[in-house]
């Protein structure tokens, strides 16, 4: 017969265990990583510039749920891994910025920025990245930016 104090340490190393399995390991690098565009799908406003270089992001993970403080404005973008698969996805947004749109000082009433992206290798990832500039009024601070990317370890 097992003693309440044995039961507990069996019970506690089976949760252990359980928890150690549900966080899957991914091969990707926690650091910042500098973004370059590799091709511009839409840029409304010219944000982008003559530049390929995007906003460099910080990138970190605990099992599937990634984060990154990405370099517009700092927006702190948040998500997770796709099941069984090197591809995540993340989102944020950042209200009440006031950004250079085309020559004009505009008030933002937020800024939305997501990305998709598949591990290349520990240091490096690609996909897309969707930014969205939105504005109660004038319409010409509305803009969106959407590029495909590298992202490299600095």
């Amino acid at each position: 017969m097992m003693t309440p104090v044995r039961t507990l340490s069996v019970a506690g190393a089976g949760l252990a265990m359980m928890l150690v399995a549900g966080c899957r390991s991914h091969v990707q690098d926690e650091g910042t990583y500098a973004f370059t565009a590799t091709e511009v799908l839409r840029d409304d406003c010219q944000l982008l510039g003559t530049s390929a270089a995007l906003w460099d992001g910080t990138f970190s993970l605990h099992g599937d749920t990634v984060q990154m403080v990405y370099g517009l404005e700092d927006a702190h973008l948040a998500g997770n891994y796709r099941e069984d698969s090197e591809q995540f996805e993340l989102d944020g947004t950042v209200g009440q910025v006031t950004r250079q749109v085309e020559n004009q000082q505009c008030l933002l009433d937020q800024i939305d920025v997501h990305l998709d992206a598949l591990t290349d290798s520990p240091d490096r990832f690609h996909g897309t990245l969707d930014v969205f500039y939105e504005a109660s009024r004038p319409e010409t601070c509305v803009c969106k930016l959407w590029v495909t990317f590298n992202a490299v370890k600095k």
